[in-house]
């Protein structure tokens, strides 16, 4: 079982906690849950919803969530993380009661612990339906949503929280005792082989998720008790997730061209050129793009090499590592990790994204606060740098670079969530993985301080570039015995 990612990578205030602090479902008096209480509660606002099949409902998920440009970004806020509202629960649950025209008395069957139980969960699932604006006021769907938009920063951006949620549940065998599940939670709703790296990806994502929202840990069996509720927390992070992904390719897609490293001879890009004409249409971007092991091949006739790459006939793969990985005063062919992930368009994009687009292209370490929206290390008070930050803007820099008008995970032979399993795989050699996080750490906050170890196991083709350094790597360990 992998490690769970390091709970200091997002300072719990910065996510809010909820005030909620019982951990299990109470059972009423007679003798249903909470949960399944307050299904019925909203049955008729959730009809229409549940009465989808689970593939209708993943179908209606990937339309309806892709564009979600007039969601109000949380992340666009300029108030101080800290700047939240003070935890009153009385003042929620009083809330609560005058949107619903609801009383006291409709509560009177219930004890003060289970009623408040109750309110909380009909206070997220009124949160949860509703993935448009954010009541920021609200500090338990606020937890929520600040966690749904780093998980593509902190988890992956290839995360399916339907598939993480629904496996883990079937796992520990939460969801078939309901009532309700044949008619919610089918099979249909996973793949019907995992290989085990999915599966491992799967349990990973649903941990991590649990860590990186506070209170989840603590609401998460108030869902299990309700498969339309797992459906609409996974829907809701799906939405989120999905809309930080898209809101940091709209900041990179307009910095990126400027951060390429000048040469004689290759054409200056502007950013606003159509984007089909980057990739190995361009030379400047083909060599970025250029595995570092075919450099030598490339230089020797750029035009010829794109149009190759263009025509199939030279096959670039997720673990071939561009030259955008490397720092080129570092590289040695017989040290493949030698500079490896310190290339300096990696830097400069992690930079703009992390501690705000003024430190880019600067040498030093620390944020630079000016105009726009907060950086992510300030948004979620971030002090180290973590394997998967650094996949994450790896996978972004390469679809800037790329021809891809539409954000695709699959370019020719290329799978970005191969790209980002073989990054996250470097972290396996902890030698190699303490050095470069401490010159991360480094760079970028100024501390070369370094506790994460975040490892994915993932498959390498023999002819790469990844297959290359694991076998230098067995090389060097095999003498040290």
């Amino acid at each position: 079982m992998l490690p769970l990612a390091p709970k200091q990578l997002v300072h719990r205030k910065a996510l809010l906690k909820p005030h909620n602090k019982h951990t299990r479902t109470q059972t009423l008096s007679n003798g249903h849950t909470v949960a399944a209480k307050v299904a019925r509660a909203r049955h008729v606002q959730c009809t229409a919803r549940s009465s989808l099949s689970p593939s209708q409902w993943k179908s209606s998920v990937q339309k309806n969530s892709i564009d979600l440009s007039g969601i109000d970004n949380l992340d666009n806020d300029d108030n101080d993380p800290e700047d939240v509202p003070e935890d009153d629960s009385d003042s929620e649950e009083e809330e609560i009661l005058r949107k619903k025209h609801l009383s006291d008395q409709d509560y009177t069957d219930l004890d003060p612990v289970t009623r408040r139980k109750r309110l909380h969960f009909e206070n997220i699932m009124d949160g949860l339906s509703h993935t448009g604006k954010v009541d920021k006021g609200n500090r338990t769907l606020m937890a929520y949503h600040r966690g749904a938009r780093y998980i593509p920063r902190g988890i992956g951006p290839f995360v399916n929280p339907m598939q993480a949620i629904q496996l883990e549940l079937r796992a520990y065998q939460h969801v078939e005792n309901s009532d309700d599940n044949d008619d919610n939670m089918d099979d249909n709703d996973l793949p019907e082989e995992l290989s085990a790296n999915q599966r491992q990806e799967l349990e990973y994502a649903y941990k991590a998720t649990l860590d990186i929202i506070p209170g989840l840990k603590v609401d998460i069996d108030l869902f299990e008790e309700d498969p339309s509720a797992v459906h609409i927390l996974a829907n809701y992070l799906d939405a989120h997730l999905r809309s930080a992904h898209s809101d940091d390719v709209a900041s990179l897609k307009v910095r990126v061209i400027n951060y390429i490293p000048r040469l004689d001879g290759y054409p200056i890009l502007n950013s606003d050129d159509p984007k089909w004409e980057c990739g190995f249409v361009s030379i400047t971007t083909g060599r970025q793009l250029c595995p570092q092991i075919l450099l030598q091949e490339f230089d020797e006739d750029p035009v010829s090499f794109c149009r190759r790459v263009r025509d199939g006939e030279t096959r670039i793969l997720s673990d071939d590592y561009p030259l955008f990985l490397y720092d080129q005063a570092e590289y040695d062919p017989d040290e493949l990790d030698a500079g490896l992930l310190k290339g300096p368009l990696l830097v400069a994009c992690f930079k703009s994204l992390f501690t705000g687009p003024r430190t880019a292209k600067n040498t030093g370490s620390g944020k630079q606060r000016g105009p726009g929206p907060l950086p992510l290390a300030q948004i979620y008070r971030l002090s180290q740098v973590s394997p998967r930050n650094l996949a994450y803007v790896a996978v972004l820099v390469h679809f800037m670079l790329n021809g891809q008008e539409k954000w695709l995970s699959v370019d020719s032979n290329f799978n970005s969530e191969d790209f980002f399993n073989a990054i996250v795989k470097l972290f396996e050699d902890i030698g190699w993985a303490e050095m470069t996080l401490a010159w991360w750490n480094k760079k970028i906050y100024g501390t070369p301080t370094n506790n994460n170890q975040d490892p994915f196991a993932s498959g390498a083709s023999m002819s790469t570039a990844a297959s290359r350094l694991a076998a230098q790597r067995a090389v060097h360990a095999q003498a040290q015995t």
